[in-house]
């Protein structure tokens, strides 16, 4: 629940992030800057007619590749976002001054306007500027606005709850004594089975935090010095014990509510992926509020008498911490991402100043596929259980990689064997049970008949399989559950497949 407070305090609230952005928001006096590469006759209206411009903006976007899009085009939507966004604020901050002049409160002793039409007013025109702006920050990276997209939202967060105070630019939660919860329907935690990493055929080496440099002497083995696949995954224990979003309880990743307080009461935008896997027929993509997400997804919150059972979706591999700073902070680099990897052999993987991040959260069941990543990788388990299965390069020949699709995308990185098949088919690993029930899950038997014509048609599946893949099963690999604290290192090239066991809370550092 949000605090109302005195019109007062809201109008110097809303005047004070208008003057913020006021004294930012100009278009640069740099002709370096590539904005002034739209026209003149784009940049000429920004102000007065932001939505034609992005209008215009959007439409460049969507002609190019997304990795192609010209900068120009991004400087220019998110401007216009942050016009758009700053009409929407100054209107509300009219409204409250004309409300503020209009003396209602003078015989009340109390503001006329704290109650549910005026926390409806808020939840519709602050939805209106955060989704503006989070378009922005998702279509384009807002680049040079970061911060100043940044200070918007602590803005509003400061509107929405006076509890939340700022200092020296750092957002300062209220005791959790003192916190409010969302809505009564959100658990203080989400529900987690303890699972235990047993049960596993070819265990990935698990290893105290190493120091750094043994750390470096490992992941600089070559083959076959010590081992034919050096250097070799590692499951790390301890190293990252000390984050705030593991060891502060009113930092926690696994209070739903801390989350949603994060997003600006769930009101932030996040693009998911929906379905089991990318590589499944029903997999599609969509741009939700953080609370909806939430909600449907992760925990399962009915909206209506007549909402059935939600399927599967994922936020992963999104750079949420770029997009929110607050949960940044939550988390810190790993040392190892500091080391000097081996090199790939592909010349064509860009080189990284710093690592990248991006989060992956999602209930029990999401799938990534089997698949490579062209950096070495640090995945970091804050939050639930995963199981992971590695090949390493050397199976290459018995991956079956995709190639280019029919849609011109390339997924030569992705492999055409399905695991979850492979498993139940050659292993009897029930793999879609796994979140129910733990780890290695057996099939069920039946009467005599039905175990019978189970057992033909699996020995058709089997057939079918190995004539479509027929050296996959003798390919080598590791496996291992990660849980809450634990740290996979997983070398550049290695085949990787990776499951939700329970509601899961990833962040992947990826460096070369």
């Amino acid at each position: 629940m949000e605090i109302s407070f005195p019109s007062r305090q809201r109008i110097e609230l809303l005047r004070g992030i208008h003057l913020k952005v006021q004294g930012n928001l100009s278009l640069s006096a740099d002709e370096a800057d590539p904005i002034h590469q739209c026209g003149q006759s784009a940049l000429s209206i920004i102000k007065t007619r932001p939505t034609d411009v992005i209008h215009l903006a959007r439409t460049k976007l969507h002609a190019y590749p997304y990795k192609d899009v010209p900068v120009c085009w991004r400087r220019l939507y998110t401007d216009a976002a942050i016009y758009h966004a700053m009409q929407v604020i100054q209107s509300e901050e009219e409204r409250e001054i004309k409300k503020c002049k209009s003396k209602v409160e003078v015989n009340k002793g109390a503001d006329s306007g704290t109650g549910s039409e005026d926390r409806k007013r808020n939840e519709d025109w602050i939805q209106q500027v955060v989704q503006i702006l989070d378009m922005a920050v998702i279509l384009t990276g807002a680049p040079k606005r970061e911060e100043l997209i940044d200070d918007i939202m602590k803005g509003l967060l400061n509107f929405l709850n006076p509890e939340i105070q700022e200092d020296d630019n750092i957002m300062i939660a209220a005791p959790p004594h003192k916190r409010r919860k969302i809505t009564s329907s959100i658990p203080w935690s989400f529900p987690i089975p303890s699972l235990t990493p047993g049960g596993l055929r070819c265990p990935i080496q698990r290893t105290e935090a190493p120091e750094f440099e043994d750390f470096q002497a490992h992941i600089s083995r070559k083959p076959p010095e010590h081992d034919p696949y050096a250097p070799t995954p590692l499951i790390i224990t301890g190293a990252i014990a000390n984050w705030p979003a593991l060891s502060e309880a009113s930092r926690s990743w696994n209070d739903p509510s801390y989350l949603l307080r994060q997003t600006l009461g769930g009101r932030r935008l996040v693009p998911i992926e929906l379905g089991r896997s990318y590589t499944d027929d029903d997999w599609g993509q969509s741009i939700v509020t953080f609370k909806e997400f939430m909600e449907r997804y992760m925990l399962r919150i009915p909206t209506s008498p007549e909402d059935g059972p939600s399927s599967l979706a994922y936020l992963a591999q999104h750079d949420l911490f770029a997009q929110i700073p607050s949960l940044r902070s939550d988390i810190m680099i790993p040392d190892y991402c500091y080391t000097s990897p081996p090199s790939s052999d592909s010349s064509s993987t860009p080189k990284l100043e710093e690592p990248l991040l991006n989060a992956w959260f999602g209930p029990a069941g999401t799938v990534s596929p089997l698949h490579t990543d062209p950096y070495h990788n640090i995945l970091a388990q804050v939050v639930g259980y995963k199981y992971v299965r590695l090949y390493p390069s050397s199976e290459n020949s018995k991956m079956y990689p995709r190639g280019i699709g029919e849609n011109g995308v390339d997924m030569g990185n992705t492999s055409h064997v399905d695991l979850d098949e492979f498993m139940e088919l050659f292993e009897g690993r029930r793999t879609k049970d796994w979140a129910q029930s733990g780890h290695d899950t057996a099939r069920d038997s039946g009467t005599d008949h039905s175990e019978k014509r189970g057992r033909e048609v699996e020995k058709e599946q089997q057939i079918s399989f190995e004539e479509r893949f027929p050296e996959f099963k003798h390919a080598e690999y590791l496996e291992g559950i990660l849980g809450p604290g634990d740290c996979l290192y997983l070398p550049v090239t290695w085949w990787h497949y990776v499951r939700s066991l329970s509601t899961s809370f990833s962040v992947s550092f990826w460096w070369n």
